[in-house]
């Protein structure tokens, strides 16, 4: 039986906010490690229903998602996009995962989170939905090979969305869907980048339904 490992958190020391437009506001996470980046668009007055947590793969934040940002935000569902310390290297963009949820939950209170990550990203949202309570569901977008980080199965959505079937046959995302308990939704990425923003706003916004 497959065990969590510990991972000891990073020491937050300040966190700095810059406000901006359609591409978020600037947020920095000063730890005793280094800062991690973000970018955060909020709902107006603090009402969301909850947020979106985007864990990218080793090229950091992906720009085509500040637009499906925005698009949460108006149905008062909150977005934090995150920028790594050290991309590819899962155990430290694990504890920068945790800074972000966790301050979501702390400092905007809220009590819904969904995670999405890209690649690696995937494995990296599935180890901080087991460490997170508040994370009702999970992302998994060309999702890479199993990581030593992946999580005891957990009761979370998830949502399979993987770019190739390989060639000999077996399924890449075995591992994920062995890793939750709840229901799991299995679609192919579609050709275009928008219909792929399209299918995932759509189960976005069902995550998020009362």
């Amino acid at each position: 039986m497959r065990t969590q490992s510990t991972i000891d958190e990073l020491p937050l020391v300040e966190v700095i906010r810059e406000h901006g437009g359609g591409d978020g506001d600037n947020v920095r996470f000063e730890t005793a490690r280094g800062d991690v980046h973000a970018r955060y668009h909020p709902v107006a007055g603090g009402q969301g229903r909850g947020a979106v947590v985007w864990l990218p793969d080793a090229s950091g934040l992906d720009p085509r998602y500040a637009e499906l940002s925005e698009q949460l935000r108006a149905e008062g569902i909150e977005s934090l996009r995150l920028d790594y310390r050290s991309p590819g290297r899962v155990r430290e963009c694990l504890r920068d995962a945790l800074v972000g949820a966790r301050w979501l939950c702390r400092e905007r209170e809220l009590e819904r989170l969904v995670l999405v990550g890209t690649g690696y990203g995937a494995a990296v949202a599935l180890s901080a939905a087991s460490r997170v309570d508040a994370v009702t569901a999970v992302a998994a977008l060309d999702p890479g090979p199993e990581q030593d980080e992946a999580p005891p199965p957990g009761n979370w959505s998830l949502l399979l969305m993987p770019d190739l079937e390989p060639a000999d046959g077996e399924d890449p995302t075995a591992w994920l869907a062995a890793r939750t308990r709840g229901p799991i939704t299995k679609l192919e990425l579609p050709d275009s980048d928008q219909a792929k923003d399209q299918a995932l706003h759509a189960w976005l916004s069902e995550a998020f339904a009362d």
